[in-house]
């Protein structure tokens, strides 16, 4: 009766075609049905082990972390074609530029800052954005870091020291201190 338990409980059967009649009959074991319920068990039991682990709050944590900050400067020169930027539309590859030239209506403003940052004080100076000169950044628009007294920027942590380029858009009618005029030609 047992034997016959553990050979239907046998999942790892496979068939035999020896002959055409009985094409459907699998060969069972008693050892496969022993294996079978022996897996079915441990599974079981290791996901109910799992379970309570999970319900409890004992999973161990696991924590990755790969730290970025140094104590050393960062320093990287600068240069007047560094940094380049282009809008484009949505509707295809028309860019801001083009529909400025064939509407003679300015959409956006774009202005660029250099920020120094230290302990003591915070800095902004004004940077001009211009055509990029490159043939390979041909429609783009660059930062004209020429007039800079800054050649480069820097991050130093043990001296608090940061500088960074900052790039804001504005809508023609918007003004603030760093965009104080409104364009003749804006749309509304």
């Amino acid at each position: 009766m047992i034997n016959r338990l553990l050979k239907n409980f046998d999942i790892f059967a496979h068939s035999f075609q020896f002959n055409s009649s009985k094409q459907n009959q699998r060969k069972r074991t008693c050892f496969g049905g022993f294996l079978s319920l022996l897996i079915t068990i441990t599974t079981l039991i290791y996901f109910l082990y799992l379970n309570y682990q999970y319900f409890m709050n004992q999973f161990p944590p696991k924590f990755r972390s790969q730290s970025f900050v140094t104590n050393q400067d960062i320093s990287i020169s600068v240069h007047n074609e560094l940094i380049a930027f282009r809008f484009t539309s949505f509707y295809g590859n028309v860019t801001l530029d083009d529909l400025e030239a064939q509407s003679n209506k300015t959409y956006l403003v774009f202005t660029a800052v250099l920020a120094e940052i230290n302990s003591e004080s915070m800095n902004f100076t004004q940077i001009d954005i211009t055509q990029c000169s490159n043939p390979q950044l041909n429609g783009y628009r660059c930062l004209d870091l020429s007039k800079l007294p800054i050649k480069y920027l820097i991050n130093s942590n043990i001296n608090k020291i940061l500088s960074y380029h900052n790039i804001s858009i504005y809508r023609c009618q918007d003004t603030d201190y760093l965009k104080p005029t409104i364009p003749d030609n804006y749309v509304s």
